[in-house]
Parts: structure tokens; sequence; C-alpha cells
């Protein structure tokens, strides 16, 4: 096969790419294109699924969050799953005066939502009494902290008599 048939044979490959490109390339017909719109009632729909999505997710954050500020969190952890319970609750309100099934299922929904409230209430307050009981012990700790700190010279481990580092002694 000499170069003038390779030329030919590449030339030939190279207009059949090209035809298949611009094959590829024409318009869509407008049958193929178009989807069909939503009708309100189901655009309704999605927006009622998205609200008690939200609301099943802030009455969990607020579920959690409560008892875990009795052992880490304190008044802020508290703070937040009061804050995420009342937005649970204020959104589930207008779903309570249907009455259809969503109606019914909004006012089961208002049962958890009330209890979310009641126990992050009860675990700001509970936070608050320790931290007002104890506030003179809190304020030791402390101030013996940054005491010994500066005696250390700054480092959290003190030294002992001996000269050493340990934090045993």
């Amino acid at each position: 096969m000499d170069n003038k048939q390779k030329e030919d044979i590449y030339s030939q490959k190279s207009e059949d790419n090209r035809q298949d490109l611009e094959n590829m390339l024409e318009p869509m017909p407008d049958y193929i294109i178009e989807e069909p719109q939503p009708t309100d009632e189901e655009i309704n729909d999605l927006k009622i699924m998205r609200d008690f999505k939200n609301i099943r997710l802030y009455l969990q954050i607020a579920g959690i969050c409560a008892p875990v500020s009795l052992v880490i969190g304190g008044v802020l952890l508290g703070t937040v799953s009061l804050i995420f319970a009342i937005l649970a609750f204020k959104k589930l309100m207008p779903y309570t005066k249907r009455k259809d099934e969503l109606g019914v299922q909004a006012l089961h929904i208002r049962k958890y939502a009330i209890l979310a409230l009641v126990v992050s209430a009860a675990c700001i307050i509970a936070n608050a009494v320790f931290v007002i009981t104890n506030w003179s012990q809190l304020e030791g700790m402390i101030t013996q902290g940054m005491s010994t700190m500066q005696l250390s010279g700054g480092s959290s481990g003190g030294t002992s008599s001996g000269g050493t580092s340990s934090t045993w002694g």
C-alpha cells in the first residue's frame, strides 16, 4: 500500500468521523427535550414532604442535644436543643389545623415536639442550677489552675522538688 492509498483511507475515515460528529450535534427533537411540568398539587405535596422532613430532623437534633447537654454541653447545648424544638413546633403548627390525614399525623408529631420542648427546658434549668450552686467551686478550680500554670512557668505539668517533670511526683 503506497502513501496515496493511505491518505485516501485516512481522509475517508476522517470524513466519516466528521459526519458522525455532525449527526451527534444535531439538535434533539422538541418532544424529547420537553419534560412535564409539575402541577400545583405536586409542588404543594413536595413542600409538605420537605417540611415534615425538616420537622423530623429538628426534633432529632433537639432530642439528642438535650440529654447530651447534661453531660458535656451545658447551658449552650441545651439552648441549641430548645431552639430546634421551638423551630419544629412552629413549623408543625399550620399542619395541626388541617382536617385530613396529614392533620392527624401532625397532631401525633406535635406530642413529640412538646416533649422535646419540655425536656430541653428541663435540661437548661438543670444546667443553670448546677452552674449557680457550684459557681464558687468552679471559680476556685479556674483560679487554682491559672496560679499553678504561673508557678510552673506556663507549662501544664508541674515540677516536683526533685526536679523531675513527672505528673505523679
